[in-house]
């Protein structure tokens, strides 16, 4: 089984879906504290993201609220 089968995220709707990839950062940031908060995977998914250019994160923004 591969990491990302067993994201909160798996199986979202459209419309929620859309949101993770929304231009506005700040709901982008609402839509990953609200469904990666207990994702068993957040840590490596973030990883993932960040090492892919998928988002950009400040450090402070980082460390403060999403570890």
């Amino acid at each position: 089984m591969n990491w990302q089968d067993e994201g909160e995220c798996v199986g979202l709707n459209p419309i929620d879906a859309d949101r993770f990839f929304s231009d506005d950062p700040l709901e982008q940031a609402i839509m990953a504290q609200e469904f990666c908060y207990s994702c068993p995977v957040r840590d490596l998914c973030l990883q993932t993201a960040l090492d892919l250019s998928l988002i950009h994160i400040s450090e402070p923004t980082r460390q403060a609220e999403i570890s």
